[in-house]
């Protein structure tokens, strides 16, 4: 019998597009092993917007026992693992799937989900997200590279091992206990990711890295498939290079120990980047520009992440 599920949706304030998820998920195919094993549950992560109503209304009708979960400490990363700990799952190889709240899941992706795990033997899975041109048009100057930073993830049509933390959050599923062994409290660190407006990220590289450390395994699967919402501002180049930025400061806060020498290192690092790629950037939208501008992105956060890497604490990985 294949394991159970829970599909965790962590949202904050959108809850138009959140009642598209909840739709799509009423029209996933689910094989008669799960039947009466799958679960929906919605955190609302300090919500202003009519998220309870949406969520409400699709709770008297899912086909699916969907749940809604107040978590009132601000974070994705406080919002995933209030998620994991409330999955009435308690089973170690129980599957916690993590959605984001504006996608729209293929309907053969629960299928092709619980397959993944069962013909690898993995105990995480990076499932194939495709981008969801609706609200906006894909720019003329977009290029691949920058695709990736609107959490386009596609690694080909073979199912493969991944030996580096290079998935989407938007489509990451793992083994309950995987949760209970990514460190000494579980789950994913509160201080990483988005929180509000916050462009941080980080928390599920960090948590497959500390998971790789206990013997965990990652796969891709390209039937997991699905679509995720490209909002118009997230389609403008500014904003793009900002989550490059936040990525880079994420890098940073994620390392154990960071010293003088290490505050050095990418501060001169940061710096040097500012200045190589600094005059190509300012060539337009050329290709060669952009790419200039998302190592200057890069470097800009090097130089935070330095200062806010010697001032933060960081918790020790559990061995």
């Amino acid at each position: 019998m294949p394991p159970p599920v829970s599909i965790l949706i962590p949202t904050h304030n959108r809850c138009e597009i959140l009642g598209r998820t909840l739709e799509s998920i009423q029209h996933l195919e689910i094989a008669s092993a799960l039947a009466g094993r799958v679960e929906v549950i919605v955190i609302n992560n300090v919500c202003t917007d009519q998220t309870d109503e949406v969520v409400n209304g699709w709770i008297a009708r899912s086909k699916l026992p969907t749940r809604l979960i107040h978590e009132p400490a601000i974070g994705l990363n406080n919002a995933r693992n209030r998620a994991v700990r409330e999955s009435r799952f308690a089973e170690p190889d129980a599957i916690m799937a993590f959605l984001d709240d504006d996608v729209l899941v293929d309907p053969r992706w629960l299928v092709a989900l619980v397959e993944a795990f069962e013909s690898t033997g993995a105990s995480m899975i990076g499932g194939r997200v495709e981008l969801w041109w609706e609200a906006v048009r894909r720019p003329a100057w977009m290029i691949p590279e920058l695709e990736d930073h609107l959490s386009r993830l596609d690694y080909g049509e073979n199912i493969r091992q991944l030996h580096e933390p290079r998935i989407v959050g938007a489509n990451f599923a793992f083994l309950r206990r995987v949760f209970e062994d990514a460190g000494p409290a579980g789950g994913f660190r509160p201080d990483l990711d988005r929180k509000g407006k916050s462009l941080l990220s980080g928390g599920e590289t960090d948590f497959i890295i500390k998971a790789f450390t206990r013997g965990h395994t990652l796969f891709y699967s390209p039937a997991a498939r699905l679509h995720h919402w490209v909002p118009p501002h997230r389609a403008e180049l500014g904003h793009l290079l900002k989550i490059i930025e936040g990525k880079a400061v994420a890098q940073i806060l994620m390392r154990e120990r960071y010293g003088v020498i290490d505050q050095a290192r990418s501060l001169a690092g940061g710096l040097a980047k500012l200045v190589i790629h600094g005059p190509c950037s300012l060539l337009g939208l050329r290709r060669v520009a952009i790419r200039a501008r998302m190592r200057c992105a890069t470097g800009r956060g090097q130089i935070i992440g330095a200062f806010k890497g010697r001032h933060s604490i960081k918790p020790s990985r559990a061995t």
